[in-house]
């Protein structure tokens, strides 16, 4: 699970922990990591900033990957695409690693293909392909569980809209932690619609 710490992989990683699943995480500072484990429960984690960071996942997946959730994308993915055991399955959610390139597409299409060829079926994921079917029982399932307490997530809230660019260009460096959000208070010397 990389970004575990982020917005996205903080609940998918719990929800895997929920159905029994061994969860491993990737973040990047300690702080991130120690959060993904003592806070919500996640097997281990380790980070994309150790210089051993390939020996460290391999050490914490001793029996290979056989699902992963990708949110990262390049010398992430690197490190997990020897870890696939057969038939195992990845979903693609984001590749923020390749956001800033010319041609992101490309790369997609080639950590893809690299994973195919190593015999993993490959899933994307777009969240709007699920909302009307998914929606209610997402509710009904997760919502009891965040009562509960059994789903934390933790949120880096910013304050203004001028904190919008700030916040998203953070978000991309990893310098964010949990789910980054920007409050915007309305303005209350414009007027207010009543329709």
């Amino acid at each position: 699970m990389s970004a575990a710490a982020g917005g996205v992989g903080q609940i998918v990683g719990q929800l895997a922990k929920l159905a029994g699943c061994r969860v491993i995480g990737i973040a990047g500072r300690d702080a991130k990591c120690r959060y993904v484990v003592d806070e919500l429960g996640f097997d281990a984690c380790v980070s994309h900033l150790s210089p051993s960071f390939a020996a460290d996942l391999e050490a914490a997946c001793p029996t290979g990957v056989d699902v992963y959730f990708e949110n990262v994308g390049g010398a992430v993915f690197a490190a997990v695409l020897p870890l696939f055991n057969a038939g195992a399955r990845m979903t693609i959610c984001g590749i923020i690693a390749h956001y800033g390139d010319a041609t992101p597409a490309d790369a997609i299409a080639a950590e893809r293909h690299a994973a195919e060829a190593r015999g993993v079926t490959v899933h994307n994921l777009f969240v709007g392909d699920f909302v009307e079917s998914w929606h209610d029982r997402f509710l009904a399932d997760v919502a009891p569980q965040v009562a509960a307490g059994r789903i934390r997530y933790r949120e880096d809230i910013r304050e203004g809209f001028m904190a919008i660019p700030s916040s998203f260009a953070e978000m991309l460096k990893g310098d964010a932690f949990g789910k980054t959000m920007v409050r915007i208070s309305p303005d209350p010397t414009l007027p207010v619609s009543s329709s």
